[in-house]
């Protein structure tokens, strides 16, 4: 992975190379030489650290993308089962309310011819 310099916090960066200086019990500053050998060995390790975590998340969204494939065909069928349930539901009902409007004009009219 291609990095450049503002790519990295600096700041700490710099607070890390410092407690990694005291952790060492070195007192004395490094040299010039020293410090881009750390720097150095810092960027490459982070760079690999950023490749790893970029294949990490490249992973994760190639399992996501899986899971709602799956989960879409796992539920799919079930919404166009239920689809069709309620369109058949719905038809039903209108075929219920036209025969029940039917029951009572035949109910009126029956009423009417026998006053």
């Amino acid at each position: 992975m291609d990095r450049t310099a503002r790519h990295i916090d600096l700041e700490a960066l710099n607070e890390f190379f410092d407690e990694t200086k005291q952790n060492l019990g070195i007192l004395k500053g490094l040299s010039a030489g020293n410090n881009e050998s750390f720097f150095e060995k810092r960027i490459n390790y982070l760079d690999k650290y950023l490749d790893e975590l970029e294949e990490k998340k490249k992973e994760l969204e190639r399992k996501l993308a899986s899971d709602i494939q799956r989960l879409i065909a796992d539920r799919g069928a079930e919404i166009l089962s239920i689809k069709q349930i309620i369109r058949f539901a719905a038809k039903e009902c209108g075929v219920c309310e036209n025969r029940l409007e039917t029951l009572r004009e035949q109910l009126k009219n029956e009423e009417a011819k026998n006053v």
